[in-house]
């Protein structure tokens, strides 16, 4: 039975078993926590900050697929048949064009200011009034000014630009002309046209 007894018995160093931490002991794992805490908050935040903006990239390139096919099937109206409306910035065409603009900012949904449009025909083949001919190539392009969620890395995120480039052939005939709104201003519609 004695060998039962000391198996159960644990090493304590001297110490009851419960016995409260000394001061010397609380001081050293406050300090641990002091080191540990910033940069755990750190990573926490980051990763906070890198999930909105891979969000907001991934919601802008389904935006601007979404708009592509709908100009590709020639559907640039709402399903009941009225036109999109949205604040557009520079002077974009008007007709199919501001239509396409307009339902890819609803598509995207990330607000009218921050995002932009361009649509580019390269070479069109149609004629009047439906310049752009079944299976001419389409190129939408969209932007997207990023900013800060924590504010934490806003030195490095505010001002980026998220950008996304779709080119699909027309499966209808269409108004749709070269052009659209202006750059966001850390940006540039190069990415487009190449």
């Amino acid at each position: 039975m004695g060998w039962a007894r000391r198996l159960g018995r644990r090493k304590n160093n001297g110490r009851r078993p419960h016995a409260p931490l000394s001061s010397r002991e609380r001081g050293a794992a406050v300090v641990e926590v002091a080191l540990v805490a910033p940069v755990f908050m750190l990573m926490v935040f980051a990763t906070i900050e890198y999930g909105f903006i891979f969000n907001n990239f991934n919601t802008l390139r389904q935006g601007t697929r979404d708009g592509a096919r709908s100009a590709s099937v020639n559907q640039l109206n709402n399903p009941g048949g009225s036109p999109y409306w949205c604040t557009t910035t520079g002077s974009p065409p008007s007709g199919a064009d501001t239509n396409l603009i307009c339902l890819i900012k609803n598509r995207v949904g990330l607000g009218d200011a921050n995002t932009r449009v361009w649509i580019s025909v390269p070479s069109p083949s149609g004629t009047a009034p439906n310049p752009v001919a079944t299976g001419d190539e389409i190129v939408v392009c969209t932007q997207y000014l990023q900013n800060s969620i924590t504010g934490l890395f806003a030195q490095w995120v505010n001002g980026s630009v998220l950008t996304s480039r779709v080119v699909l052939r027309a499966e209808q005939p269409s108004a749709l002309s070269t052009g659209g709104e202006t750059s966001v201003s850390q940006g540039s519609w190069t990415f487009c046209t190449g």
